[in-house]
């Protein structure tokens, strides 16, 4: 929001809540536009952050500070990450880690979907997990294949997009929609109606690198997403659509 006043009468910007985006909005706004505006950044807890914070927990007699919010990152799909990285000076406090990820159904204690960090890992596999591997590379490809479209359709549904790839419709509910429910912000059961181009771009840059190679014309979509808050009565309630 951007008012008139303060600091010589320069245009006002307010940010509400100093977590990451509201910290780095403001960093870049005076980054961008040095001595322009008057940037007041608002935080009700006591310490900026948000998500972004340690604890310190005792275990075994020792002390260990343990990272509760953001741990990690990929170069490839967050370019404005690294150059943070880079502008602040912390490049070289950078330390890279060999990343697999694991789908888990707890009610059966069974592994839905194993991706190893190492190549080593995959001596373990059994012929369900070459089996699923191999349906998650057809998942791949389509991922793929539609965040390259020239012209994408941003309004293409998961549940749509899905239904055409040919994958088991047990694969397609109990891997894929797990494995989106983390790149989008709707409930689970409701994946299906996020953007597919959405939900599979970010995955698609961390593989391959770079940003797609689709334009938007001038007629840009807008979709609704859907996150929660702390009321003030301490309910947890829905905080509205964001577009």
């Amino acid at each position: 929001m951007a008012t008139n006043g303060g600091a010589g009468n320069l245009p006002m910007v307010i940010i509400i809540g100093a977590g990451a985006a509201g910290v780095f909005t403001a960093y870049q706004i005076n980054k961008r536009w040095p001595g322009q505006f008057n940037v007041q950044l608002f935080e009700a807890a006591p310490i900026i952050g948000g998500n972004v914070s340690s604890v310190t927990v005792q275990y075994g007699g020792q002390t260990y500070t343990i990272d509760a919010g953001a741990q990690f990152f990929y170069a490839t799909p967050q370019p404005l990450y690294v150059q943070l990285i880079q502008d602040l000076g912390l490049f070289d406090q950078v330390a890279s880690y060999p990343a697999g990820f694991t789908i888990w159904d707890s009610s059966t204690q069974q592994r839905l979907l194993w991706i190893p960090s190492v190549v080593s890992g995959f001596a373990d596999y059994t012929l369900d997990d070459w089996g699923r591997l191999v349906e998650f590379g057809v998942f791949l490809v389509a991922a793929t294949l539609l965040n390259r479209a020239s012209q994408p359709d941003w309004t293409l549904s998961v549940e749509t997009w899905l239904a055409d790839i040919p994958l088991g419709a047990d694969f397609k509910q109990n891997v894929i929609q797990n494995f989106l429910y983390q790149f989008v912000s709707l409930p689970l059961q409701r994946i299906g109606e996020a953007s597919a181009v959405y939900a599979t771009t970010y995955f698609v840059r961390n593989v391959f690198g770079g940003p797609p190679t689709a334009t938007l014309d001038d007629d840009i979509p807008t979709f609704q997403t859907y996150q929660s808050l702390i009321g003030l009565d301490g309910i947890l309630q829905p905080s509205g659509q964001v577009q």
